[in-house]
């Protein structure tokens, strides 16, 4: 084996450790809100690491590329907000209506027309 195939096996490999351990923290930090997925990438994980462990490049190419996919979809359940936020305008307390108006974008004064006479 040559130095440069050397090489490429040790970068495919580190960059196949980083996707592991961050892939398992996500898991670890947000397990209520991956619970259906989780066993699905954990299976891919468990993949991933027997070819490392055999240092089976061709292997490895191929689990990471499987795996780029549920990462996009953990990182899209994360990180965007709730689809049905609304803005309820009572007073949980009190049960009264409150003015949101105050948050509207201020509106522009309107220019005053020149009159022809």
């Amino acid at each position: 084996m040559t130095k440069s195939n050397e090489n490429n096996i040790y970068n495919e490999i580190i960059i196949a450790e980083s996707l592991i351990n961050k892939t398992e923290k996500i898991l670890k930090e947000n397990k209520s809100k991956l619970k259906d997925i989780k066993p699905q990438i954990e299976q891919k994980l468990n993949n991933l690491k027997e070819s490392i462990k055999k240092n089976d490049l061709d292997k490895m190419r191929i689990i990471m590329d499987e795996l780029w996919e549920p990462v996009r979809e953990i990182s899209t359940r994360i990180y965007e907000p709730p689809k049905e936020t609304t803005i309820d305008d009572s007073c949980d307390v009190c049960q009264t209506k409150i003015d949101l108006s105050m948050f509207d974008s201020p509106s522009k004064p309107k220019k005053k027309e020149k009159k022809e006479v």
